[in-house]
């Protein structure tokens, strides 16, 4: 969190990158890692990805149920 308030977003996104995978993190701790890297990806430029990454994760995590 402090590189992405520090605006060193390419630093920070690898670093969340593997709570987003954990399917065993609370859902709470997967969220904030999902709004860390969702935040790091608009500001590099990557939004489109970012936004696809995290509905994919979302329909696997919940069934599709949104």
């Amino acid at each position: 969190m402090a590189l992405c308030s520090a605006g060193q977003f390419a630093d920070a996104l690898p670093l969340v990158a593997p709570p987003l995978e954990d399917s065993a993190l609370p859902n709470d701790q997967r969220a904030e890692a999902f709004n860390i890297a969702g935040a790091c990806s608009f500001a590099l430029g990557h939004w489109a990805s970012s936004v696809e990454r995290v509905r994919q994760a979302c329909v696997e995590r919940f069934g599709g149920a949104l």
